[in-house]
């Protein structure tokens, strides 16, 4: 039986096999600016992607779990999406994707649960739910919406040693997909300010994914950010 998605090639990615939920959802434009370095825009209408993920095999031999808001942008150069939200439940991958491509990651606990039809995906962190994610499965879909491959745009550094903005975009080969009907609820808390406001509870269309994804065909471009006033009230609490 022939496949519409192309051969895997694991040996051109960091992760294989990852199981992903994601789902475009509705998201308010001012809670979602906040979280935006200032060269980038809301989209219009303002989306956000939101997913949690499963990862059994990757470059550094671990084993996590990942859960993130990619809020759609543009700039200049056109869309994007910027990573304003994600936590993880391993070290190594902290460090990898804060240092080298700006993704804001924190440790929380992360639940990952496929029973039948269904997926479920949370998020925990100093004893508060910040993260629901639901799915009901439902047929396969041949043309899956990216979900990692497309542009980001995100910020790194320290409000010490200078902010920068790296843009970016990795490769994605799906092996699998099925459409989802999933329900998000996202929450704040003191450490995770202004999450909850984005999206305190959606649903949407999304897609249920077994994804190869890794490095893309350009490297990263960085370009400074100079903005020190955002990278104080709106860098530094989402990244501690």
């Amino acid at each position: 039986m022939t496949t519409p998605y192309p051969a895997p090639q694991p040996e051109k990615n960091q992760w294989t096999n990852a199981r992903v939920l994601a789902v475009d959802v509705s998201i308010d434009t001012e809670a979602a600016q906040a979280f935006l370095p200032p060269q980038l825009l809301v989209s219009d209408p303002p989306r956000a992607t939101v997913f949690c993920a499963d990862y059994p095999e990757g470059i550094f031999g671990i084993v996590y779990r990942e859960a993130a808001v990619l809020i759609h942008c543009r700039d200049e150069t056109g869309p994007a999406v910027h990573c304003a939200w994600i936590m993880v439940d391993d070290d190594t991958a902290l460090i990898q994707g804060r240092e080298l491509l700006g993704f804001p990651k924190k440790m929380a606990g992360l639940t990952w649960d496929e029973k039948d039809d269904k997926v479920t995906g949370t998020v925990t962190r100093k004893g508060v739910e910040l993260m629901r994610v639901e799915g009901r499965l439902g047929a396969d879909e041949a043309s899956p919406p990216a979900i990692f491959g497309r542009r980001f745009v995100n910020a790194m550094g320290s409000v010490v040693a200078g902010m920068q903005m790296v843009d970016f975009m990795p490769a994605e080969t799906f092996r699998s997909a099925r459409t989802a009907a999933v329900t998000v609820t996202l929450a704040s808390s003191i450490w995770d300010p202004g999450l909850g406001e984005l999206a305190p509870g959606v649903a949407g269309a999304g897609v249920f994914g077994v994804i190869d994804f890794g490095g893309g065909a350009e490297p990263p471009r960085v370009t400074p950010l100079q903005d020190a006033e955002w990278a104080v009230e709106h860098f530094l609490p989402r990244s501690t």
